[in-house]
């Protein structure tokens, strides 16, 4: 089933979206390597049942993911603007932050995963 929105080229240009398709594309490649939906939900600033949709397909369904090629060949041709160069950097900060702040939990908490405890 083709969302008539994305056939249109509406989704992204009304504005309304959290998400670019591109970061969709990241979160379901994370996702797949086994990242945590929560862990994903805190660095693109989006609700835990946002990345459970994307997960299951509910909503941008559409999007899939390239070839581990394809896609340094897409992103390595794709000259970013300033402001998206400035956003993918914000993203990498968080992440990293999330990512410090996992591993001192499992610090804290002897060793264990976070989700164990």
């Amino acid at each position: 089933m083709t969302n008539r929105a994305y056939t249109a080229g509406l989704l992204e240009a009304h504005g309304a979206s959290k998400l670019t398709e591109a970061q969709v594309r990241v979160i379901k490649q994370s996702l797949a390597d086994g990242m945590r939906p929560r862990a994903l939900a805190k660095i693109y600033m989006v609700g835990t049942e946002t990345i459970a949709r994307i997960k299951r397909g509910d909503t941008w369904g559409w999007v899939t993911l390239q070839e581990p090629q394809d896609r340094l060949d897409a992103v390595l041709s794709v000259p970013l603007s300033e402001e998206e160069d400035a956003e993918a950097r914000a993203g990498m900060e968080r992440a990293m932050k999330v990512q410090e702040e996992m591993a001192a939990a499992k610090v804290k908490q002897g060793g264990k995963d976070a989700n164990e405890a």
